[in-house]
């Protein structure tokens, strides 16, 4: 991996967890951005930034 892929990959992750740190204040956290449906209590423990369900993802 360049230097240049890894630190687009923790850019895209630090928006990732702006993005849900932004619904956890609105209260939307744990809710699909995309559908409103809740997002699975496995999914958010693998990946608490995850803004959208498995199957929007």
């Amino acid at each position: 991996m360049t230097d240049v892929a890894a630190h687009s990959g923790l850019q895209r992750e630090l928006e990732q967890i702006a993005k849900a740190r932004a619904a956890l204040a609105a209260g939307t956290y744990g809710r699909c951005e995309v559908c409103g449906q809740d997002i699975g209590a496995g999914r958010l423990e693998a990946r608490p930034a995850s803004t959208r369900c498995v199957r929007c993802a």
